[in-house]
């Protein structure tokens, strides 16, 4: 082969290399984890994003800080559709995505406490504690609207405290439909509050109980004393009537 024929051998191999990373880059699924585990609890936030479905989920892996899976309407470079960004200083991971995200669903270990913001519009969204998930003072927000699932699992590691709050989108929209499914871990206690407006469910109910009083608002606890370890499920003011589905049980 003489030097102009491996000047363009070389030259086709470097343009079918650069062709592979950028069709690398182009799908409607996407793949992004992080498995550089952190000693300090982070917040994980998911905004920006409109007409999706999200489900944050734990799995039995202390290695794993977390894996985001991304689906989007069509075909899309990655890098223009979302963003996920670690702020080590804010202890933040930070999702971003635009209209074109259809669904994320979030994978978190089990060697790191977590807090956890889901924000934008008309999502469906479940939050899902299981598999030795840490509990430790642990805050969950849903600010949106459509709907959303809180699932809390016995098989959890309830050290402290873990707040639930239903609060309405940032354009002022509430959430409609709320699915809680809570089995508690034992030790641990319980109570959630909505609107007295609600059209709560209760479909299976072992060890909770109503509360009479609150007047103004539809309370259920296993203690009306509500001593920690605590699970705290609470509709802000804001969300009038929404309908509940709730399955309870210690």
């Amino acid at each position: 082969m003489n030097k102009r024929s491996r000047i363009l051998a070389m030259i086709a191999i470097i343009i079918a290399i650069i062709g592979i990373l950028i069709v690398s880059q182009i799908s409607t699924s996407f793949h992004i984890e992080n498995r550089n585990v952190s000693d300090e609890k982070y917040e994980i936030w998911i905004i920006d994003i409109e007409n999706c479905n999200v489900s944050v989920s734990f799995a039995n892996d202390t290695h794993l800080f977390y894996a985001f899976d991304v689906k989007l309407s069509s075909v899309a470079f990655g890098s223009s559709s979302y963003s996920v960004e670690v702020r080590k200083t804010e202890k933040q991971v930070i999702f971003r995505g635009t209209t074109s995200v259809v669904s994320v669903d979030v994978t978190l270990g089990t060697a790191m406490q977590y807090d956890i913001w889901v924000r934008g519009e008309n999502l469906d969204t479940t939050i899902t504690y299981s598999n030795g998930a840490l509990i430790d003072d642990t805050k969950v927000y849903f600010v949106h609207s459509g709907s959303c699932r809180f699932n809390l699992n016995e098989d959890v590691i309830a050290n402290g405290n873990l707040d639930v709050s239903i609060r309405n989108s940032m354009l002022g929209s509430s959430i409609e439909l709320i699915f809680i499914d809570i089995n508690l871990p034992a030790g641990m206690n319980g109570v959630m509050n909505f609107d007295s407006e609600s059209d709560v469910s209760i479909h299976d109910n072992i060890g909770w109980y109503r509360q009479i009083p609150p007047l103004d608002r539809i309370e259920y606890s296993t203690d009306p004393n509500e001593p920690p370890p605590l699970l705290s499920i609470l509709a802000g003011a804001g969300v009038e009537n929404p309908t509940v589905h709730a399955w309870l049980s210690t």
